[in-house]
């Protein structure tokens, strides 16, 4: 298993960490916003899957759909999404990538990145709110070994 494929692996059981400990806390939390204001939790959430999905129409047709009400089904979405989206980069060609990226890995790292700072914008909105945190080890126990 390649490096990147490990990491994407870790990535998306990491991000169900966090959407899996979101339906343990009271259901407004998607409403939430940092002290500042900006985007909500369900704001980040939606981001992400239709970010993901926006760059997995470059390489196949999609269907959209609406953003699902609860974190459940967004988890669900975004899940779907992952997948659909690896599957898609290990379809197409690395040498002719049909995405602006140099190499589709580039794209799986992009996506990485990306994810990972909207993760961290929730765990701050979690903070600032004074609500728990996923448990540590559950969140970065993977990353470790």
């Amino acid at each position: 298993m390649s490096l990147i494929t490990r990491n994407w692996q870790h990535h998306n059981h990491v991000t169900n960490v966090l959407l899996t400990h979101l339906q343990t806390l009271p259901t407004d939390v998607l409403t939430l916003q940092a002290s500042w204001g900006g985007m909500s939790i369900r704001d980040h959430l939606e981001h992400l899957i239709y970010d993901v999905l926006h760059w997995l129409s470059h390489v196949e047709p999609i269907a959209g759909s609406d953003p699902a009400e609860d974190i459940a089904g967004l988890q669900k979405q975004l899940e779907d999404a992952h997948t659909c989206l690896f599957a898609a980069v290990n379809r197409a060609p690395t040498d002719a990538p049909t995405l602006p990226h140099m190499t589709n890995e580039q794209l799986l790292m992009h996506m990485l990145i990306h994810e990972s700072h909207h993760r961290a914008q929730v765990l701050d909105i979690l903070k600032t709110h004074n609500l728990p945190l996923p448990y540590a080890e559950a969140y970065w126990g993977l990353w470790r070994s």
